[in-house]
């Protein structure tokens, strides 16, 4: 397993954590969800920084799992932080800054 493979503390498993978000949040389990995807930003936060690419993937399954439970204030906020990161790390025209735009209901 990955853990085995890169330790705890690693961007392979916070990729995990991230995935695992997007397995558990169709299903249902979308309080489940977002405890992965909090995790996932917690580690890339710490291990990447606040302004990466993978961090904004972060904010942005967090707010997928705000949106689906109705809290759409911190739906927005989580979004938000997203489009911002990803507008100074990647560019206004980069396709997942334009995803950003497209969550927040500017496409």
């Amino acid at each position: 397993n990955r853990r085995g493979l890169f330790g705890e503390k690693h961007p392979q498993i916070a990729q995990s954590y991230f995935g695992l978000c997007f397995a558990a949040a169709p299903k249902g389990n979308l309080k489940e969800g977002l405890e992965f995807a909090k995790k996932s930003l917690q580690m890339r936060r710490e291990l990447l920084g606040e302004e990466h690419p993978d961090t904004a993937e972060s904010y942005n399954g967090i707010g997928y799992c705000y949106a689906y439970l109705g809290n759409t204030e911190e739906a927005f906020k989580n979004q938000q932080e997203a489009l911002r990161i990803r507008i100074k790390t990647l560019g206004e025209n980069h396709p997942q800054t334009a995803a950003s735009y497209l969550n927040l209901g500017h496409g």
